[in-house]
């Protein structure tokens, strides 16, 4: 049943006077959560503290996922706090929606605390402490988990082999990635493009090309961390002949080999191929334009791209960056 089809059935629940019970109220909260009907939510919200179902442990962690999805985590923590005894769900859920709101810290202290409880971790809460960690670059803790991860034996996961790859990549253990990559018995796209990741960022251009050659089905992403790492390590006439030959560069292809020019000091390359992208259609973002400025003093460059800006109508992006006046 599509969530406005549960809404619908809810209203008219409510209008006959009946009274929904816990897994009513966790479905209509659900639906709620899925159409985005933050009113709606609240409400139900009031409904369950009046009906004394907010100790009831589905309705509440239901109630978080709502108030994480939102970005309402102080909401969300409150109502974790009141659980009597908060499942596994319920911790993944606040863990999570910490993750998500790039608060990995306080995601990382939180899995401490599930421990500390008691609660065992599962698959989900892994990976997202591991997200954590990898955005911290947390080796150590990551290694903890990886030990952890052994130890209940779900390391054979595709989801949690690919978050320790991200780890150890993001963390500059590509060699320790790649044990973990090669140990795989199944492997997704996520797997390929975070083992490619691994190697790119951490300059391993050679063993990158290897990997890139093998991959069944290189997308967007995988083109963009070879490009991103050829740019950034190697020789970034290379990075362009990847460039040509890709199937659909967005932004970020392009932002990568810009940037590279702007590090090496070549600004008239990294004006020249800001110009080729506008004659090529592809979007411009706020990394592109902060790529050029961060590296382009002369007056004449910055004319130049300022004549782009117009040409393509979007000034809202220039206004950002005040080392520019648009007159």
């Amino acid at each position: 049943m599509n969530p406005e089809t549960v809404l619908k059935r809810a209203s008219l629940l409510y209008n006959s006077g009946s009274k929904p019970n816990a897994y009513t109220l966790v479905h209509l909260i659900r639906a709620c959560t899925t159409t985005g009907r933050v009113s709606h939510g609240q409400q139900l919200h009031s409904h369950i503290l009046t009906a004394g179902f907010d100790s009831n442990v589905f309705v509440s962690t239901a109630l978080i996922n709502f108030y994480v999805m939102f970005q309402e985590l102080n909401d969300a923590q409150k109502l974790f706090v009141q659980i009597p005894q908060p499942s596994v769900v319920s911790w993944n859920s606040l863990i999570s929606g910490f993750v998500r709101s790039g608060k990995f810290r306080k995601a990382l202290n939180l899995f401490v605390q599930m421990e500390k409880s008691g609660v065992l971790a599962d698959s989900y809460s892994l990976t997202a402490a591991l997200s954590a960690c990898g955005q911290l670059r947390l080796v150590q803790f990551g290694k903890s988990l990886h030990s952890k991860i052994v130890k209940l034996g779900v390391e054979c996961v595709i989801v949690v082999s690919n978050c320790l790859i991200d780890v150890y990549g993001k963390c500059g253990f590509p060699a320790d990635a790649i044990w973990i990559f090669d140990d795989m018995a199944d492997k997704d796209t996520i797997s390929w493009n975070s083992i490619l990741a691994a190697n790119a960022r951490n300059g391993k251009l050679e063993r990158s090309f290897s990997i890139f050659s093998q991959m069944p089905n290189p997308d967007t992403i995988s083109y963009n961390e070879l490009i991103s790492g050829i740019a950034q390590f190697g020789n970034i006439e290379d990075g362009i002949g990847i460039l040509s030959r890709m199937p659909n560069p967005n932004s970020s292809s392009w932002n990568s080999i810009i940037t590279g020019y702007v590090n090496r000091g070549r600004a008239r390359e990294a004006v020249e191929l800001f110009n080729k992208m506008h004659l090529r259609g592809v979007k411009m973002d706020e990394f592109t334009f902060s790529s050029l400025l961060s590296g382009i003093a002369s007056p004449i460059w910055l004319f130049g791209i300022k004549d782009v800006i117009y040409a393509s109508k979007d000034h809202s992006l220039m206004q950002r960056h005040h080392s520019i006046e648009l007159c």
